[in-house]
Order: C-alpha cells, then sequence, then structure tokens
C-alpha cells in the first residue's frame, strides 16, 4: 500500500482529501455567504449596544427611547438572523459532507475491489474494512461538526478582530500579545496530536481485523480449543488501540485548559487596560463594554476551534489512511473497451508464464494449497517443495521475487477436461487464479481464443471464465439470489434453468423454502456439499467456454458426492474445462493430465500414457492408491 501520505502535514492531505471530494466545493460560495452573514450578525450586537449606551443612556437627554427602541429591536433582528444563517449553514454542511462522503466511501470500495489480490493482503482484510466504515464514519463526524466549525468560527473570529481595530487598535495590540503564544503552543500540541491519532487510526484498523478474524474463525476457535490464544491476540489489539488512544488524549487533555487561561488573560488584560488607560485614549464606557462583548465573540470560538482539534487530528489522520487506500497503485489495468470472447468452448494457452509474489502470499481461495494426499507422505518432496515455491501450506514465508511459476507453458484445446496434478505448493491453484486474472503473470502471457488475456473485456472474461473453488462462499440473502449473482440481470426463469440443467431441480425443491430459502452468512444455513451445489448453479448460469474447478466433491456425503458429480459432469460438457486435482480418481478420468511440480509443467498425457512412463505422475498415482487402501482398510 502506498506510504506517501503517512508523513504529509496536516493541511497537504485537507488539499488531497478535497481533491478526492468535489462535492463539497459545490455550493461553496453559497456557504461563505450564509457563514458571513451569520458573522455580521453576531457582530452587529455589540455595537448596537455600544450605540445604545453612549447615545441612547448616556447623553444630556438621558433615556432616549426613540432611539433605544428602534436599536434593540435591530439587534433581536440581527440575533434572529445569525440563528437562521447558522442553521442554513449546517444543513448545507451536512447535505454536501454526506454526498461527499458517499463518493468517497463506493470510490474507496471500488478501488480495493479493483486491487489484485496479492495487494490486498499486503493489509489484512479488516483494515481495509476499516478504511470504508470507521475512518469514513470519522471523517463524517468531522465535516458534518468540527469543519463546520473551523468555518463559522474563523469568519467570526476575523470579523471580531476587524471590529476591535475599529474601535480601538491599542486594545486590539492588547488582545494580539496575550494571545500570540497560545498559537505556538496549539502548534506544537496539534502536530503531537496529529502523530498521535495517526497511530490511533492505525490501532482501530488492527484491532477490526483481529476482531473479523476471530468471529469468522468462530467455529475453529472452539473446535481447536483456541480460546485463550485467540483472546490474548483480541487483548493485546485491544490493550494497543486503548494506550495509543491514552496517548492521544494526553494532547487533547492540554489543549482545553491552555485555550481557557489565555482567553482569560486576554480578557483580565483588556478590561485592566481599558480602565486605565481608555479614556486618555477617548475610549466611552460604552465603546469599553462593546470591546468586551468583541473580545469574547473573538476567545469564544477560538476556545471551540481548539476544541475541534480533537476531532480534526483524528479526521486527518483517518483521511490519510483513506487516501493511502486510493494511492494504492493498481496493478491490473483493464483494457476499454475490450475484446469479447465468443460464446462456446474456449482454448487456452499459456506461454513461459512466469509469477513471483512480492513479499506476502495471495490469499488463498477455499480450498487453496490442497494436493493429493500421497505427496504429504513420501519423505517430504511436497513440503520441501511448498517451503521453496511458497503455494503451499506455507512453511517458510514467502521471499520478495521469489519465483511460484518458473516457466509455464500449455495448451488446451477446445471442450478438453484437463487435470492438474502436483505436490503441494507446486503452483496449481495459483496459475489457475492467473487463468482467472486475479493477478497477471510476472512474465509470459495466457491466451484465451487466441487473444491475450489482459485484452478481454472484464464483463466478457468473468462470464467466459468461471472458478468453482473447494468451497463456494455464498451470500447472506436466498439460493435464488445467490445463482443469479452468477450472470448480470438474470431472469428467474435462467435461474430455475441453471439448476435443472444441471439435474438439481428436485434438490431444489426439497429445500424448505425452494429457490427463496435463505442461506445464512457465509451459507452457513446449507451444509458444505448443498453450498458447493448453488456454487456450481451459479457457475452454470453464466454458460462460461473456460471453467476451473478447484475439485468440489472432498469432503462431503456420500449422496451429495453423487449429486455433485452428475452436476459436474453437466456443468463440463461442452466447456473447456480444468480440475485442480486433490484426488488422483478425478484425474484418471480426465482427457488430459498435466502435472505440476515446483512451479513447472513437467508432464501431460492421459491417465495410462503418464502411469506407463513411470515418471512424477506415477509415484503421485501409486503413492495415493496406498493411502487408499490405508483408509479403506483390509
Amino acid at each position: 500500500m502506498s506510504r506517501r501520505y503517512e508523513t504529509t502535514g496536516a493541511l497537504g492531505v485537507l488539499k488531497r482529501g478535497l481533491r478526492q471530494s468535489p462535492e463539497l466545493r459545490v455550493g461553496a460560495l453559497y456557504t461563505i455567504g450564509l457563514a458571513i452573514a451569520g458573522a455580521a450578525g453576531a457582530l452587529l450586537v455589540p455595537i448596537l449596544i455600544q450605540q445604545v449606551l453612549d447615545k441612547g443612556l448616556g447623553t444630556a437627554q438621558g433615556f432616549r427611547p426613540e432611539f433605544v427602541y428602534p436599536a434593540c429591536a435591530a439587534a433581536a433582528g440581527a440575533i434572529g438572523l445569525t440563528y437562521f444563517a447558522a442553521r442554513a449553514t449546517f444543513a448545507r454542511m451536512v447535505r454536501a459532507s454526506e454526498a461527499a462522503l458517499k463518493g468517497l466511501r463506493v470510490k474507496t470500495f471500488e478501488h480495493i475491489h479493483r486491487l489484485s489480490l496479492a495487494e490486498q493482503n499486503e493489509d489484512k482484510r479488516g483494515a481495509f474494512v476499516a478504511r470504508v466504515t470507521a475512518d469514513i464514519d470519522t471523517l463524517a463526524q468531522f465535516m458534518e461538526w468540527a469543519a463546520l466549525a473551523w468555518f463559522t468560527s474563523t469568519t467570526l473570529i476575523a470579523g471580531a478582530l476587524v471590529v476591535m481595530l475599529v474601535y480601538s487598535a491599542r486594545l486590539t495590540a492588547v488582545v494580539v500579545v496575550v494571545m500570540a503564544p497560545l498559537v505556538l503552543v496549539l502548534g506544537v500540541l496539534q502536530k503531537g496530536l496529529l502523530a498521535s491519532y495517526d497511530v490511533v487510526r492505525t490501532r482501530v484498523g488492527e484491532l477490526l481485523s483481529e476482531v473479523s478474524e476471530s468471529v469468522m474463525g468462530a467455529a475453529v476457535v472452539r473446535a481447536y480449543g483456541f480460546d485463550e490464544q485467540m483472546h490474548g491476540r483480541l487483548s493485546a489489539a485491544i490493550e494497543r488501540r486503548y494506550r495509543a488512544q491514552i496517548h492521544a488524549n494526553r494532547y487533547q487533555a492540554s489543549i482545553f485548559p491552555v485555550s481557557d487561561i489565555f482567553g482569560g488573560l486576554a480578557t483580565a488584560a483588556v478590561l485592566g487596560v481599558g480602565v486605565w488607560l481608555g479614556p486618555s485614549w477617548g475610549l466611552t464606557a460604552g465603546e469599553l463594554i462593546a470591546f468586551l462583548f468583541l473580545v469574547q465573540l473573538f476567545l469564544t470560538p477560538l476556545g471551540e476551534l481548539s476544541e475541534t482539534f480533537d476531532l480534526s487530528q483524528t479526521a486527518i489522520a483517518a483521511w490519510r489512511k483513506v487516501i493511502g487506500v486510493l494511492d494504492t497503485p493498481l496493478e491490473l489495468t483493464e483494457p476499454s473497451p475490450g475484446v469479447t470472447l465468443p460464446a462456446g468452448a474456449l482454448s487456452l494457452t499459456a506461454e513461459g508464464v512466469r509469477f513471483s509474489y512480492r513479499d506476502t502470499p495471495l490469499p488463498g481461495l477455499p480450498g487453496d494449497g490442497g494436493g493429493p494426499s500421497a505427496p504429504n507422505g513420501r519423505g517430504g518432496r511436497g513440503r520441501r517443495a511448498a517451503a521453496r515455491s511458497g503455494d503451499g501450506d506455507g512453511l517458510s514465508p514467502w521471499v520478495e521475487g521469489q519465483p511460484v511459476l518458473r516457466g509455464i507453458d500449455l495448451d488446451l484445446e477446445p471442450g478438453v477436461h484437463a487435470a492438474i496434478v502436483g505436490a503441494t505448493g507446486c503452483g496449481k491453484t495459483t496459475f489457475a487464479k492467473l487463468v482467472c486474472r486475479l493477478a497477471d503473470p510476472t512474465a509470459g502471457r495466457i491466451l484465451v481464443n487466441g487473444i491475450d488475456l489482459k485484452q478481454v473485456a472484464p464483463a466478457s472474461r468473468r462470464s467466459a471464465i468461471r472458478m468453482v473453488p473447494q468451497d463456494g462462499f455464498l451470500f447472506d440473502m436466498s439460493v435464488r439470489d445467490n445463482v443469479a449473482y452468477g450472470a448480470e440481470d438474470a431472469t428467474p426463469e435462467e435461474v430455475v434453468a441453471a439448476f435443472e440443467a444441471l439435474g438439481l431441480d428436485d434438490w431444489v425443491l426439497a429445500l424448505p423454502a425452494g429457490l427463496d430459502t435463505q442461506v445464512g452468512g457465509r451459507g452457513a444455513n446449507l451444509s458444505a456439499g448443498e453450498r458447493q451445489l448453488v456454487a456450481l448453479a451459479r457457475a452454470q448460469i453464466a454458460e462460461p467456454g473456460i471453467l476451473i474447478l478447484d475439485e468440489a466433491t472432498s469432503a462431503v456425503d456420500p449422496e451429495t458426492e453423487a449429486a455433485l458429480a452428475g452436476a459436474l459432469e453437466r456443468l463440463s460438457k461442452g466447456r473447456t474445462t480444468m480440475t485442480i486435482a486433490h484426488r488422483l480418481s478425478t484425474a484418471e478420468a480426465s482427457d488430459l493430465i498435466v502435472v505440476f511440480d515446483d512451479g513447472r509443467v513437467v508432464e501431460r498425457g492421459s491417465h495410462a500414457e503418464l502411469v506407463a512412463a513411470g515418471g512424477e505422475y506415477a509415484a503421485l498415482y501409486e503413492d495415493w492408491l496406498g493411502n487408499t487402501r490405508v483408509r479403506s482398510g483390509p
């Protein structure tokens, strides 16, 4: 993720943030006019008080009702103007802020989804969630209150300062001299507060990551007795968040009393100097009293501004985090408009495909890293391969620039059913992700029907190439809606037809509410096999030309496995199918077997040919048969 704005000052972040949210500039002149009107109304009241005291009461004629009453009415009108202007300004800022934040949230969300999976894994997913939720919520509080306070308060401060200069430049100089050190003090506190709240936003993201992981993995935590370990991780994250907030609060707690102290000193200095030297300077009693009111109009918003420092610094830190996401470069550049792939089975060609992770692995799709069970028992060959290539169980961390795929050359004819086999960590799933263009090769290229995958229009690619992972992810909605996600503008009839094409219409009718059955979060209301049936229907409705299967029939009951096998057979018919085979019985039934080892294609051919050759596949098959006999018993 881009760190360009990690050390940028508050002003730079604000300027960049405003460029990212042009909605804030719409109607800005109207808002400025409202703020000026409100400030003018507030400043008019002390002037009228001075006029009443000096010309309505302090004259030789005594009380002059013909002057006092209209002046009081004018003061009441000024107060009303101030109220309505402030209300209109607030309403305007709220509308503009909500529009801006809506756009920023959508823009950030879309940018995150356009990042490659390798980039998304550099920061935990919970940190990205924090960017579009907690951080932008913090910006909402700032824009709808603190930003308004900055705007209206600075307008009032500037206006009060001008009127004070008109009344008495000498008394104004007294106020400025007394308040000048406050600017320096607040500058120091502001830098400390900004740095501390940047840490706070980081800790918030870390905490959300831990909470998200503990909630999503609750079943595993309870099943394996990880309660204490997870509690320890959460407690540590909460403690870091707590300490960061306490550190920031120390600065915050210093700002308020400092502002009050300087404000009190300024008022006392004006009163003392005004009473002592005011008459000799030609100041009347009314003018001195009006000046004291103006000092309060000057100091009160100044104190409010210091109170907004807390939220402002939090918002700037949050804005910096959001901008950091938006500045993360997109590795996948989509063509516009791009080539549209034809319907029907498609050819797939890989030419010298190489791929290297930067420093972290691609987040595995469900079932990622699985391989035939036999290699894990072959003297550790599969585990050593995983440690070298970094595509399996992750025994060693990824090394920057370390190749995972080392020159894959592959040619699949339209309609062929190919099985990709190999030891854990050999690069099978990474290659499948590149075919789906979840990332681009470091070198080489992938062609579909002779067209470079990078030149294919995104919508066409997503429709023509579908991957069904080992554990299909379902959204918290109905079966019908989950399947309809598989094709743009899918009709109810097309959803029904997808299940019928796979021979699953009877199974759907047996569900409690048929197609309207709610699957729950991540499909929790369905079994693993049932989730796969829905995932297969979601792939079928798009009628892809290339189908990638991360073997979906493992770890399900026999009845569901039979339904899955039948659905898979129908789904694969008439399509180019590439199966990541974890069980070699699946590879045995395929047209072509491609053997991966350490990021390379080392063998290809039919099952009979490869067994007869006595090479890598034959050894894998022999070990798989041995393990199968052990599991089945004598």
